[in-house]
């Protein structure tokens, strides 16, 4: 009886222990067992968190909840784990504890990712649920550019061409930003071809590609890292396999988008027979001669001074013809 007692009670007694006396073991060494699939899972789920953060952001710019500020934050946290779980991953092949550290590592950020993917559908489904009031694109219209606007719309919505690149130039004060507001500010009346993003850029004199990259990523909620190469990567990652419209305001020199991060090449990508993606960049410039630099001169738009009819009409439609009246600043004749 003695005997059938301790072979039932001894084999558990060493299970606890020997159980026990590997967790710390296990805590340290990491998970030894299939480490390329657990790090591919957490990145597939980091690249699934992203997508519904951009579909957030669409609807939501600016979260006013603290639950959407903390997700932002936690995701952007998330990212940044994620990026360096990759790079340590690719250069630990030759380190067993450490091989096995990203491992467990991998799985316990995909957890976290786990948990911020439900938390991200529940603010969507809130988001979508919302009403959001349709802006008024008469409110952005633009005196006496009826056909820049016209010609920038067809090469953002041309399908049919490899082109991808369009630079728009003139002296300052001829309205190049706001017409770029325009397309950014009323993308669905203007470039409703599905974009994924819509992003927008102030470049400015001696915009580095540093500086580029942070905008950009900015704009995609997406991790911002010190090192341009990586940052290279996390754009170009995010940007492969989507459709985007990149607006660049005020460029005074060369800017290198493959250094960027901006997948090549513009236009209408075919990446499979029967998958394409949509990438097309407008910038502003006031020099003819940086659309030559960017490699787009004999795909440029020149934006000249409104004539005097058309000034006439913006001046009425800002100060009032009941003000000019009183002012006597135009013939009576003219109401």
């Amino acid at each position: 009886m003695k005997l059938e007692f301790l072979k039932i009670v001894v084999p558990a007694i060493l299970g606890v222990f020997i159980t026990k006396l590997w967790d710390p073991i296990a805590e340290y060494v990491g998970y030894p067992l299939d480490v390329p699939r657990r790090v591919e899972n957490f990145q597939d789920a980091v690249q699934r968190l992203l997508s519904i953060q951009a579909d957030l952001h669409r609807l939501d710019p600016r979260p006013s909840s603290e639950q959407g500020k903390g997700w932002v934050q936690s995701v952007q946290n998330l990212c940044l784990e994620a990026e360096k779980i990759k790079t340590g991953y690719a250069g630990c092949r030759w380190s067993y504890f450490s091989y096995c550290y990203f491992g467990k590592q991998a799985d316990k950020e995909l957890k976290k990712a786990t948990e911020l993917i439900d938390t991200g559908k529940e603010l969507l489904n809130e988001a979508q649920a919302r009403p959001h009031p349709v802006r008024d694109v008469l409110q952005d219209q633009l005196w006496g550019m009826d056909s820049y606007k016209k010609k920038v719309r067809d090469f953002i919505q041309e399908t049919n061409t490899k082109s991808g690149l369009l630079g728009i130039w003139g002296m300052a004060g001829v309205g190049k930003t706001s017409l770029l507001k325009l397309f950014r500010d009323s993308s669905a009346e203007y470039a409703p071809l599905d974009f994924d993003h819509v992003l927008f850029v102030r470049a400015g004199r001696g915009c580095t590609v540093g500086e580029a990259q942070k905008a950009i990523a900015a704009s995609m909620r997406l991790p911002v890292v010190p090192d341009e190469t990586s940052q290279e990567g996390i754009i170009y990652n995010h940007l492969k396999d989507k459709n985007f419209l990149l607006l660049i305001d005020d460029l005074w020199g060369y800017l290198d988008l493959k250094d960027v991060g901006i997948p090549m090449p513009l236009g209408i990508a075919p990446v499979l027979p029967l998958q394409e993606y949509r990438r097309k960049v407008v910038f502003t410039t006031m020099s003819k001669h940086v659309c030559g630099q960017m490699g787009c001169a004999e795909n440029s738009i020149r934006l000249e001074c409104l004539n005097q009819d058309d000034a006439r009409k913006l001046f009425e439609d800002k100060v009032g013809k009941e003000i000019i009246k009183e002012l006597g600043m135009l013939p009576r004749e003219d109401f």
